[in-house]
């Protein structure tokens, strides 16, 4: 399974990094993680997610159905989804 999660801020990191790892013996999933800023994409990176630059890099290798969870704030769903 691949999971997209569009938004590495503090809580979407933690929950990429956790997904990404996995806990105990469950292995964990492919985690692609985007955030506009370079920083955010830098430190989810540490944690052992697979980050990318663009929206378009994050979606394109996905195929139905589709996992993709976004930690955005609620003022920018609406952008982000019309980005998509």
């Amino acid at each position: 399974m691949t999971l997209v999660l569009i938004g590495l801020g503090k809580m979407g990191r933690a929950l990429a990094t956790k997904f990404a790892q996995g806990s105990g013996q469950q292995r964990g999933v492919r985690v692609l993680g985007y955030d506009a800023d370079p920083a955010a994409r830098e430190e989810a990176a540490l944690g052992g997610v697979e980050t990318v630059a663009t929206l378009e890099d994050a979606l394109s290798p996905l195929e139905a159905p589709r996992t993709v969870w976004l930690m955005v704030p609620a003022s920018r769903v609406e952008e982000v989804i019309t980005a998509c």
